[in-house]
């Protein structure tokens, strides 16, 4: 199983972070081979990849679920594979320093 983990210090307020974090429409463009996301509700969308390897284009949907949300340090959600098997979780957590 891969994992990893990405930090980064921004030297704002943790509100102003969570102000942008939160709001999906504000960073969704910015993920890697990100093609198109779908909202379902406030806890579920819909998010689609799409990637080349060698000349090769593979596209791939995701299902994401929310599974905590606690303002405004802390997000947690899990992802299914759509058109393909696999599963993950993720977090994103704020903090000041």
């Amino acid at each position: 199983m891969a994992t990893g983990t990405h930090t980064v210090v921004v030297p704002v307020d943790v509100q102003a972070v969570w102000d942008y974090v939160s709001d999906l429409e504000k960073w969704a463009t910015t993920v890697p081979a990100y093609k198109e996301h779908e909202i379902i509700n406030d806890k579920q969308s819909i998010w689609t990849f799409e990637g080349s390897v060698k000349g090769i284009k593979k596209t791939i949907q995701a299902q994401v679920d929310i599974t905590e949300w606690n303002e405004p340090s802390n997000i947690k959600f899990e992802l299914k594979g759509l058109s393909d098997n696999f599963t993950g979780s993720g977090h994103f957590t704020a903090e000041d320093v």
